[in-house]
């Protein structure tokens, strides 16, 4: 056994008939590796008995940690709860809880790293999922490639492995409005991608809505694109052309005139109608950031109760965490923060 420890993030809403399947899978894996593993579960507010059945795996097995959050924060947020959580691992994995992501690529992903690569990706090469999932999400990562972001994988992905200096990197990034994987893709680091047919659900359903996708989509391009913006810059300036063209070449008082004068009225405020959309994404996003609130908040008596441990500062009631993450509300001091030793 080495001394290398790798940390599983697992973030988890409404996953309770997958995740003693998901544990199984895991300890599979963990016999054809040789680091040390810990499994951190981290609890998205689910209101199934996921949390009953995270208490049971954690009293079977002393390599399981659950992480409790007070509200549903979305995957993306729980992830980077967990990765603020991992305390000194030397490297971290997360994948989704489903058993849509095959934990058994690990220990090729392990490998990876071993070989130098600081960044270990399991891209989708196909997905078994519906036909309007597919074509949705393959549009949206043809978009995002052409016009924000070209390096991020064809198909996207879900699951990677992350050495320790990219993890504490990612923690230097405190954006609320973002995506998790498009920016460890922004990062910079080599990579190293591992290719996977994503499988179909087996068990409940997804949690993953429309408006969430909408959510994540406007978070995407916004905070890796200024393209938006400069369309409807675009925009306002050919609608200016175009009023200008059609006043100096039609006769003043004929019907005609006034029908394209009243179409342009409707044209023009309806263009500006969507600069003024366009520019409240920024805004609405931009406010959030400024507003500095917590991307998470842990229930520490949970954290208590499930682990027997919590990595509590009682001089300011502070996760000791380096993201500054309070579990009172009052605002971070990424200052004096430590970084959290872990809940094991």
């Amino acid at each position: 056994m080495s001394d290398e420890q790798l940390v599983v993030v697992v973030p988890v809403y409404h996953n309770a008939a997958t995740l003693h399947e998901l544990h199984a899978r895991l300890d599979r894996m963990a016999t054809q590796s040789d680091v040390r593993l810990r499994y951190l579960f981290v609890d998205d507010g689910s209101q199934d008995d996921s949390r009953a059945v995270l208490e049971e795996l954690a009293a079977q097995d002393e390599r399981v940690s659950v992480l409790p959050l007070v509200r549903n924060v979305g995957s993306f947020q729980a992830i980077r709860a967990g990765l603020d959580h991992a305390g000194d691992a030397d490297i971290v994995a997360f994948l989704s809880a489903d058993l849509q992501d095959p934990p058994q690529h690990l220990s090729a992903m392990i490998a990876d790293w071993r070989r130098g690569s600081p960044v270990v990706l399991a891209t989708r090469e196909s997905r078994s999922d519906a036909w309007s999932v597919t074509a949705t999400s393959s549009l949206f990562h043809r978009l995002f490639r052409t016009l924000a972001l070209p390096r991020l994988p064809q198909g996207g992905y879900d699951f990677a492995l992350l050495d320790r200096r990219v993890v504490d990197d990612l923690q230097r990034c405190p954006e609320l409005h973002t995506s998790l994987t498009a920016l460890i893709v922004w990062l910079g680091y080599p990579r190293t991608e591992r290719p996977y047919v994503r499988e179909a659900r087996q068990e409940g359903r997804s949690m993953w809505t429309w408006a969430k996708r909408w959510n994540l989509a406007g978070d995407s391009f916004v905070a890796f694109s200024a393209l938006p913006l400069r369309l409807a810059s675009l925009a306002g300036g050919c609608c200016l052309l175009a009023s200008l063209g059609t006043a100096v070449s039609l006769p003043f008082g004929s019907e005609t005139t006034l029908r394209l004068v009243l179409a342009s009225i409707f044209g023009v405020g309806g263009v500006q109608l969507l600069c003024v959309g366009v520019l409240g994404e920024y805004l609405w996003r931009a406010l959030g950031e400024l507003r500095q609130r917590p991307r998470y908040l842990v229930d520490e008596k949970e954290v208590l109760r499930l682990n027997g441990v919590a990595s509590i500062n009682e001089d300011n009631r502070r996760l000791e965490n380096p993201s500054g993450v309070w579990t009172t509300g009052c605002h971070p001091n990424p200052g004096c923060a430590k970084r959290d030793p872990g809940l094991r």
